[in-house]
């Protein structure tokens, strides 16, 4: 990544997904076993060891988990691009992931599918297939959405 003006933080990417979640250690182990992702710093420890913050980089973005209870819990809804979503997502399975809708080819040039983390947080996983144009996306839209009348 490359170095940005000085009031962003160094590997962070300019948007970041924040999840607030009772297990963020559970949440970053199945981030890095799932997605391969990796510490962007050095995570925050509670003086009781517990994970409290970790900032992470998946590809070329920044995923920042914590540890929360109560009001401050908010699992995310994150959309990840894989170079295999079917594998990716029977490896999020394999991780404790329940499967929420799988992998398929989708009208806008996509297999994807998704699964919810032990945490509550749905990883929408895919792979681009085709590079369409905006109008052959709206007129397979169309086409679609007439198929669900």
């Amino acid at each position: 990544m490359t170095a940005g003006p000085l009031w962003t933080a160094p590997g962070r990417s300019r948007v970041a997904t924040f999840v607030t979640v009772p297990d963020a250690e559970g949440t970053a182990a199945f981030a890095t076993a799932v997605f391969g992702a990796v510490p962007r710093a050095a995570p925050i420890r509670k003086s009781d060891g517990t994970l409290w913050n970790t900032e992470m980089n998946i590809g070329d973005s920044t995923i920042m988990i914590s540890r929360a209870d109560g009001d401050m819990v908010r699992p995310g809804f994150l959309y990840v691009t894989v170079p295999d979503a079917a594998a990716t997502l029977a490896r999020a399975v394999a991780h404790g992931a329940t499967r929420v809708m799988p992998v398929e080819r989708r009208f806008y040039g996509a297999d994807d599918g998704g699964g919810e983390d032990p945490a509550g947080n749905w990883w929408w996983i895919s792979t681009n297939v085709e590079d369409l144009t905006d109008e052959q996306i709206a007129d397979r839209a169309r086409t679609a959405e007439k198929a669900t009348r």
